[in-house]
């Protein structure tokens, strides 16, 4: 059985040395919507080893700038942006706008009834304008 080799403090440390990467700089690009590929290559390193060390400070970034993203735009449709008051509405307050169809009958009929049916709902249509200008009221003088 062999032991373990103790290592001795003039033993240079196993692996590469790790890069000085400020956490604060992190979570300022995060926080302004870079990509971790991007944050990455301004701090020198690789997206891997970001990830692996600084997952919060990613989090925490993209979560900050989406807040301050949200507040600019509270602020702006609060200051009248009609355009970011519909979004806004649309997003958070579920409204939307109300599409409705109108028809109306004019009392044409096109070719898809039969010639005598057409003449049966031509007179019916004539019979309801009679009974429309019958009911109206005349001023008396």
């Amino acid at each position: 059985m062999s032991a373990k080799k103790q290592p001795r403090e003039d033993d240079p440390k196993i692996g590469r040395p790790l890069i000085e990467i400020d956490p604060a700089t992190v979570e300022k690009l995060a926080g302004i919507g870079c990509s971790n590929k991007e944050i990455a290559a301004v701090v020198g390193c690789s997206v891997d080893t970001l990830a692996d060390r600084f997952s919060a400070e990613i989090e925490k970034g993209k979560e900050n700038g989406k807040t301050r993203l949200r507040k600019k735009q509270f602020e702006l449709a609060l200051a009248g942006n009609v355009a970011l008051l519909i979004w806004l509405g649309k997003q958070i307050l579920g409204q939307a706008e109300k599409v409705e169809a109108k028809t109306e009958h004019t009392g044409n009929v096109n070719g898809t009834l039969s010639k005598e049916d057409a003449e049966a709902v031509s007179a019916w249509a004539a019979d309801i304008r009679k009974h429309i200008r019958g009911t109206r009221t005349h001023k008396t003088k």
